[in-house]
């Protein structure tokens, strides 16, 4: 069925990685591909316990609001949804104080992400998203590039 190509065996990360880091992808995102950094999981824990140092509510120990920011920032960026949309819900209900103070800090973890150009697997997999909805040209070049994609571990994506 494949004829002559080897299968490309990859994550989906990885897939998403290739995809933003792609000729001039990361450009069309804004971002420029040489400075980019992947954040592993100490990194990020690193990160996440700065801005929760920064932010964390009076009754809760920083290192519980460091899980809760990680686990809250992984649900929100798993569908599709930032820092604006946290505004958007503080505009209509301004007394959630809980999501005032969530929103706090996601502010700190992503300018901490931003000054240190980091971004993690779920920004990957939005990012390769984006561009692949909003640029024709990329999306047609994967569709002509992939022949099969097989998918393990469909809870990371």
């Amino acid at each position: 069925y494949l004829g002559s190509r080897l299968p490309q065996v990859s994550t989906i990360h990885s897939l998403a990685y290739r995809i933003v880091r792609h000729g001039n992808h990361a450009m069309r995102l804004g971002l420029d591909a040489e400075t980019l950094n992947i954040l592993d999981d100490i990194t990020q824990q690193q990160g996440l316990l700065q801005a929760a140092a920064q932010t964390h509510p009076a009754d809760v120990s920083v290192n519980a609001w460091a899980d809760t920011l990680k686990t809250g920032l992984n649900r929100l960026k798993a569908n599709g949804l930032g820092l604006a949309d946290l505004s958007d819900y503080l505009r209509r209900y301004p007394d959630d104080q809980r999501v005032q103070e969530f929103f706090l800090g996601v502010q700190a973890y992503n300018a901490w992400c931003e000054s240190q150009f980091y971004l993690d697997f779920n920004d990957l997999i939005q990012l390769s998203i984006r561009l692949l909805t909003e640029h024709e040209d990329i999306r047609q070049y994967y569709q002509q590039q992939i022949d099969i994609n097989i998918e393990d571990e469909a809870q990371d994506s």
